[in-house]
């Protein structure tokens, strides 16, 4: 995935922190770290993607969402096989709002998040990410600023006066 803004930093980092920190819950429940979709989760869902029950499940769906805001894990309980177009519709939502949910499937899915007892306490996880993202923003920035200043010399170099600026090559617009 390129990261196109530097806020892609920080939320990569977030990501990063809370796949480790799953794996440290898992330990602590007793559980192996949850590593990769595994044929069993797949077969408890019958092979197919959790939410819609109809295409084969090829993604690995985080029920509450790896981010800053929902604070999901990387754990057992946590994902189940989506099918892309599943995975896209939910997005960062909820899972039990997922329009494509039925009855069954929703029985089917809290029945494993229950096996699993997955049920973190994200509040002061809340407070670690709020201070992770924001060190990791700030570090992006003074490592890019450091970059910049360093190479200013190389940069300003690029430019030679028998060569055609790029504004010269465009043809004299600015877009």
């Amino acid at each position: 995935m390129p990261l196109r803004s530097f806020a892609d930093v920080p939320n990569r980092i977030v990501r990063l922190f809370l796949q480790e920190a799953g794996r440290q819950y898992d330990v602590n429940r007793g559980h192996r770290p949850f590593g990769s979709m595994t044929a069993a989760l797949r077969e408890r869902f019958g092979g197919l993607c959790a939410y819609c029950g109809e295409a084969p499940g090829v993604v690995e769906e985080h029920l509450v969402p790896i981010n800053r805001k929902s604070v999901g894990l990387h754990a057992w309980g946590n994902i189940v096989p989506s099918c892309k177009p599943c995975n896209d519709v939910k997005a960062a939502g909820s899972w039990a709002d997922h329009p494509r949910l039925d009855s069954a499937r929703r029985e089917a899915i809290a029945a494993y998040i229950s096996e699993y007892g997955y049920d973190p306490d994200v509040a002061e996880l809340r407070v670690v990410l709020g201070k992770l993202y924001s060190l990791a923003d700030g570090q992006t920035r003074a490592l890019v600023d450091f970059g910049l200043v360093a190479s200013r010399p190389y940069i300003a170099g690029l430019h030679r006066p028998d060569q055609p600026s790029a504004l010269e090559v465009r043809g004299g617009d600015s877009d």
